[in-house]
């Protein structure tokens, strides 16, 4: 018999549609879906919280000193001209850039929703070419007279505290990096709340916002900050620009050779790891439903090959072989299997674009930058197909086999 032929009687002309079955296929649709939204979260939670970790650009590494301390005992590395001439000569790095502390207090003035903001800061100072690719189109961190605005850069993760925090629970509005830009502030070098004393002011505005300088305070060029300071300021990390950034694996490891840390690399390599047995549970956890509703599709064709077995005589007795029976069940079982896997990909696309809606309305403003809280992956909707197919497959192999072992006779009589 045609190949065909016995496609259009699996599909509902031997007696009994399979399509009466699709509870039993809603159980297929169940863990696919699952499937595609959960790890489409798990990839794009991974690039989000990367992205806040080791910060937008991929060719930057974070480099600081090892320490050791145990009671009155303490050991460290300092970054002085030595390192940076080691860390230059790595294969790959082609430039190291200095972010020092200013050593004195330090306190800032500024305007927010129009509130007077005093507060308390750690002033940081970074060579131009740290922050320069983020910063905004004309603007310039080049080290100015004592008669300019200083240029400045905020860190990302204070605009994310900020909206996080006081933003929600006050009426003042979220700080995106469009609405500071261009905004004014004023440092008061040598006074703080804790350590009042006699004081400079300096006038800064802000021309970019920067994953680059850590969760600290606003980032100043570093002449400018060593002209301020009465001593000078500490070198306690260095930035590495690697090109191209495909060697950053082994440029890391050269770092750790010298006894410094990465600690945003190492912190991102655990991310993936603990992200990586998540998906793990997540195949695990889909499987068992695919499972579970395999076994329930594998019931119900039975039970529809005991209501057609007139049928499987009639067609026994006309000339249709085993293999032919056995064809027209499994091809029904993989139509409910592939019915199944569509609708389960296309509820988990649904499920994740209604997350992504639900994320931009609730979270606060640039928590998530320019991504999203949900990605389609396409190695997760051809998983889930081909697991939805095979399971399907499987479950329809017991009763497709029962069904081509009748003997006409007795499937005639419905024995």
């Amino acid at each position: 018999m045609r190949l065909w032929r016995l496609v259009r009687l699996g599909l509902g002309e031997a007696g009994a549609s399979p399509w009466r079955a699709w509870p039993l296929a809603a159980g297929l649709a169940l863990g696919v879906a699952c499937l595609v939204f959960l790890l489409g979260l798990a990839a794009q939670s991974e690039v989000v919280i990367k992205e806040r970790v080791l910060g937008s650009l991929p060719d930057r590494v974070r480099v600081q000193m090892s320490a050791f301390s145990m009671g009155p005992v303490s050991l460290s590395n300092q970054m002085g001209p030595e390192t940076i001439a080691k860390l230059e000569a790595i294969p790959g790095v082609v430039e190291v850039f200095r972010q020092a502390r200013y050593p004195e207090p330090c306190q800032l003035f500024a305007e927010y929703g129009g509130q007077r903001l005093v507060t308390d800061l750690v002033l940081e100072g970074v060579d131009p070419g740290q922050v320069t690719p983020e910063l905004a189109q004309g603007r310039s961190f080049a080290p100015v007279g004592p008669d300019e605005a200083v240029p400045a850069v905020v860190p990302r993760a204070v605009l994310d505290i900020i909206n996080a925090g006081i933003s929600v629970n006050t009426s003042l509005p979220n700080l995106s990096p469009e609405a500071v830009l261009g905004r004014h502030f004023t440092l008061r070098l040598g006074t703080s709340s804790f350590n009042p004393g006699p004081y400079t002011e300096r006038r800064c505005v802000i021309v970019g916002v920067s994953d680059q300088i850590g969760v600290g305070g606003p980032a100043v060029p570093l002449e400018n900050l060593k002209e301020w300071s009465r001593k000078e300021p500490q070198v306690h990390s260095l930035t590495l620009r690697v090109d191209p950034p495909e060697r950053m694996g082994e440029v890391v490891l050269a770092v750790h050779d010298l006894g410094l840390k990465t600690p945003g690399f190492e912190t991102a390599q655990k991310i993936s790891e603990a992200l990586a047995y998540s998906r793990v549970a997540v195949l695990l956890f889909c499987l068992s439903v695919l499972v579970v509703a395999g076994v329930g599709l594998s019931s119900g064709l039975s039970l529809q090959v005991r209501e057609e077995s007139p049928f499987i005589g009639l067609y026994r007795a006309l000339g249709a072989t085993r293999s032919d029976i056995l064809i027209i069940y499994l091809g029904r079982a993989a139509a409910l299997g592939l019915a199944g896997g569509l609708v389960g990909v296309v509820a988990g696309c649904f499920l994740g674009w209604a997350t992504n809606l639900a994320a931009a309305s609730w979270l606060p403003q640039g928590l998530l930058g320019d991504q999203s809280i949900f990605a389609v992956s396409l190695p997760a909707l051809l998983v889930g197909l081909l697991f939805s197919l095979a399971i399907s497959l499987l479950s329809g192999l017991m009763p497709a086999r029962a069904a081509a072992r009748l003997h006409p006779a007795v499937a005639l009589r419905g024995e």
